[in-house]
């Protein structure tokens, strides 16, 4: 079962546990992205031959994975609703870009060349797209995004220019939020953290105070008076934010639907790599594996009649894409309804 680096539980009667055929020398184990934590005496003999050995588990855990990632089936994949279930003429589409390719001088990182390249592209294909009449969106408005470079990616700019987006947003219109840089799970903790430009790793205390975290990212969903959103974050052991976000998601579905069930409301999230991953970048000059799968999708190599792709559809092909050509295994998370987000173009 761990072999396969996936293993889906239902509860027993009295607990929940995780069964594997040998006693493992490392448990390095997930749920969901968050980090579960074992002894060497909570791993006992099992009741069946079925389960050899167990270890007892959260009931409430999801899906369980260890540090070895499966080949590259696609049966990893959430399963998408697509094509889109709301053809409703949306509002606005507000798409915000955050790229950091390199840090200040505190940072050990490495370079990441293909992250502005990235979010350039990204922005470009949707300036590109049509709007009004006839089309997914009345109007898009692509806001000025933050890389090295130009507007800087500071902890204090990424969140003032979110709350700036957020204050001229209404409810039918559907916000595009990219990330790439680098991100990370501080050892000992369960929290993930995007790394903004002046990100300091030195210890704890500064990783707390200059990071992004993922209860920040979850207040500015929160706070999103935007009924369709899509979120997506290509950075390492950015799966660690997925189930706070899910939480997050749900209830804003959920008390969306109350005010108004005629009114549909959809939120996507996306983290390229789990929690226990890194992921991939491209070389120089050359836009990243999450990018360049939205490209391909939204630019067909044979022509046919215009087509609408779905929010739903759009993670479903980066998911796809990821699992396909590197070593990482993206999550995706979905709340209510499907929705149009990319006119494709010949």
């Amino acid at each position: 079962m761990m072999e396969q680096g996936y293993a889906y539980l239902d509860p027993t009667q009295d607990a929940t546990y995780l069964c594997f055929s040998d006693p493992p020398q490392a448990l390095d184990v997930y749920s969901d992205g968050a980090p579960l934590s074992f002894a060497a005496n909570q791993i006992d003999r099992g009741t069946s031959a079925a389960c050899p050995w167990r270890v007892k588990i959260p009931a409430n855990a999801a899906k369980i994975e260890n540090a070895k990632r499966p080949g590259n089936s696609l049966s990893h994949c959430p399963i998408v609703r697509s094509p889109a279930s709301d053809h409703a003429v949306q509002g606005t589409l507000h798409v915000l870009t955050i790229a950091i390719s390199s840090h200040g001088p505190k940072s050990t990182y490495a370079a990441l060349p293909s992250a502005i390249p990235s979010a350039l592209a990204l922005e470009k294909l949707f300036a590109s797209q049509p709007r009004g009449l006839g089309h997914p969106f009345r109007d898009i408005i692509v806001e000025s995004g933050l890389r090295d470079g130009e507007i800087p990616p500071t902890l204090a700019n990424i969140r003032d220019s979110w709350s700036k987006m957020a204050r001229s947003i209404k409810s039918d219109d559907t916000v595009f939020l990219f990330l790439s840089g680098h991100g990370l799970v501080p050892p000992g903790t369960e929290s993930f953290y995007f790394a903004p430009l002046d990100f300091d790793p030195t210890t704890l205390s500064t990783i707390r105070n200059t990071g992004l975290n993922v209860a920040m990212l979850a207040d500015m969903l929160r706070a999103m008076p935007a009924r369709r959103v899509v979120i997506v974050i290509d950075a390492c052991q950015s799966g660690a934010a997925v189930t706070s976000l899910a939480k997050v998601a749900e209830v804003k579905a959920n008390v969306e639907k109350a005010r108004n069930a005629n009114r549909p409301v959809g939120v996507y999230v996306l983290a390229s790599a789990t929690a226990l991953q890194n992921a991939t970048a491209s070389p120089e000059g050359d836009v990243g594996p999450v990018a360049e799968a939205i490209l391909k999708l939204a630019t067909p190599e044979k022509q046919r009649e215009a087509t609408r792709v779905s929010a739903g559809q759009v993670l479903d092909r980066i998911c796809t894409s990821l699992l396909s050509k590197t070593a990482q295994t993206p999550l995706i998370h979905s709340s209510g309804t499907n929705f149009d987000l990319i006119e494709q173009r010949y």
